[in-house]
Protein backbone atom coordinates (compact mmCIF):
# COMPACT_ATOMS: atom_id res chain seq x y z
CA UNK A 1 0.00 0.00 0.00
CA UNK A 2 1.51 3.40 -0.99
CA UNK A 3 1.34 6.30 1.48
CA UNK A 4 -1.99 7.60 -0.51
CA UNK A 5 -3.57 4.07 0.78
CA UNK A 6 -3.45 2.63 -3.14
CA UNK A 7 -2.91 -0.61 -2.92
CA UNK A 8 -0.65 -1.94 -5.51
CA UNK A 9 -0.89 -5.14 -7.47
CA UNK A 10 1.49 -7.19 -9.73
CA UNK A 11 1.37 -9.61 -12.47
CA UNK A 12 1.53 -13.11 -11.16
CA UNK A 13 5.48 -14.85 -11.79
CA UNK A 14 8.08 -12.17 -11.54
CA UNK A 15 10.96 -13.49 -12.27
CA UNK A 16 14.32 -11.55 -12.90
CA UNK A 17 14.10 -8.71 -14.98
CA UNK A 18 15.76 -6.84 -17.23
CA UNK A 19 17.34 -4.82 -14.59
CA UNK A 20 18.13 -7.61 -12.73
CA UNK A 21 15.82 -7.34 -9.82
CA UNK A 22 13.58 -9.98 -8.51
CA UNK A 23 10.60 -7.73 -7.95
CA UNK A 24 8.72 -9.60 -5.52
CA UNK A 25 11.71 -9.66 -2.79
CA UNK A 26 12.45 -5.76 -4.27
CA UNK A 27 8.32 -4.78 -3.20
CA UNK A 28 8.80 -6.93 0.33
CA UNK A 29 12.01 -5.23 1.11
CA UNK A 30 10.44 -1.73 0.34
CA UNK A 31 10.07 -0.25 3.91
CA UNK A 32 6.25 0.71 4.54
CA UNK A 33 5.01 -1.05 1.67
CA UNK A 34 2.29 -4.05 0.76
CA UNK A 35 1.96 -4.90 -2.20
CA UNK A 36 -1.28 -7.55 -3.15
CA UNK A 37 -0.19 -9.58 -6.23
CA UNK A 38 -2.39 -9.65 -8.81
CA UNK A 39 -2.06 -13.30 -11.28
CA UNK A 40 -2.32 -12.26 -14.56
CA UNK A 41 -2.93 -14.42 -17.71
CA UNK A 42 -0.01 -14.85 -19.98
CA UNK A 43 2.34 -12.71 -17.58
CA UNK A 44 5.08 -14.16 -18.95
CA UNK A 45 4.35 -13.08 -22.97
CA UNK A 46 5.86 -10.03 -24.68
CA UNK A 47 4.17 -6.62 -24.60
CA UNK A 48 4.95 -6.51 -28.49
CA UNK A 49 7.56 -4.12 -27.98
CA UNK A 50 10.38 -6.20 -28.86
CA UNK A 51 13.15 -3.00 -28.39
CA UNK A 52 13.02 -1.67 -32.37
CA UNK A 53 9.98 -4.38 -33.60
CA UNK A 54 7.26 -1.43 -32.85
CA UNK A 55 8.87 0.64 -34.32
CA UNK A 56 9.45 -1.66 -37.69
CA UNK A 57 5.84 -3.55 -37.28
CA UNK A 58 4.02 -0.96 -35.36
CA UNK A 59 0.28 -2.87 -36.12
CA UNK A 60 1.15 -6.30 -35.50
CA UNK A 61 3.05 -5.16 -32.52
CA UNK A 62 -0.40 -3.50 -31.38
CA UNK A 63 -1.99 -6.36 -31.64
CA UNK A 64 0.20 -7.80 -29.61
CA UNK A 65 0.00 -4.82 -27.15
CA UNK A 66 -4.37 -5.05 -27.15
CA UNK A 67 -3.55 -9.17 -25.83
CA UNK A 68 -1.25 -7.88 -22.60
CA UNK A 69 -3.43 -4.62 -21.72
CA UNK A 70 -6.41 -6.54 -21.75
CA UNK A 71 -4.06 -9.04 -19.57
CA UNK A 72 -3.36 -6.62 -17.51
CA UNK A 73 -6.82 -4.74 -17.25
CA UNK A 74 -8.41 -7.79 -16.09
CA UNK A 75 -6.35 -8.03 -13.11
CA UNK A 76 -8.41 -5.06 -11.60
CA UNK A 77 -5.09 -3.43 -10.62
CA UNK A 78 -4.41 0.36 -10.50
CA UNK A 79 -1.44 0.03 -11.40
CA UNK A 80 1.56 -1.86 -13.32
CA UNK A 81 4.82 -2.21 -11.84
CA UNK A 82 7.60 -3.44 -14.37
CA UNK A 83 11.35 -3.33 -14.88
CA UNK A 84 11.41 -2.38 -18.71
CA UNK A 85 11.64 1.31 -19.76
CA UNK A 86 10.13 -0.54 -22.79
CA UNK A 87 7.56 -2.32 -21.68
CA UNK A 88 6.25 0.85 -19.91
CA UNK A 89 6.47 3.02 -23.02
CA UNK A 90 4.51 0.27 -25.36
CA UNK A 91 1.74 -0.76 -22.48
CA UNK A 92 0.93 2.69 -21.55
CA UNK A 93 0.73 3.46 -25.52
CA UNK A 94 -1.50 0.74 -25.39
CA UNK A 95 -3.12 1.95 -22.29
CA UNK A 96 -4.01 4.98 -24.07
CA UNK A 97 -5.64 4.09 -26.96
CA UNK A 98 -7.71 2.32 -24.83
CA UNK A 99 -8.22 5.04 -22.44
CA UNK A 100 -7.33 3.14 -19.96
CA UNK A 101 -6.87 3.88 -15.83
CA UNK A 102 -4.03 1.43 -15.14
CA UNK A 103 -1.07 3.45 -13.71
CA UNK A 104 2.18 2.00 -15.59
CA UNK A 105 5.86 2.32 -13.13
CA UNK A 106 9.42 1.44 -13.56
CA UNK A 107 10.19 -0.74 -10.60
CA UNK A 108 12.33 2.66 -9.52
CA UNK A 109 9.44 4.99 -9.47
CA UNK A 110 7.42 2.39 -7.56
CA UNK A 111 10.45 2.24 -4.61
CA UNK A 112 10.46 6.18 -4.79
CA UNK A 113 6.99 6.62 -4.34
CA UNK A 114 6.29 3.59 -2.20
CA UNK A 115 8.96 5.47 0.05
CA UNK A 116 8.63 8.63 -0.14
CA UNK A 117 7.84 10.65 3.39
Amino acid sequence: MLPSGEIIRTGGKCVKNVAGYDLPHLLVGSEGTLVEFAEMAAADTCCGCGGTFSLTRYELARRINDAKVASIEATGAATLVTGCPACRMHVNDGLSRRQGSVRVLHTAQFVAVANAD
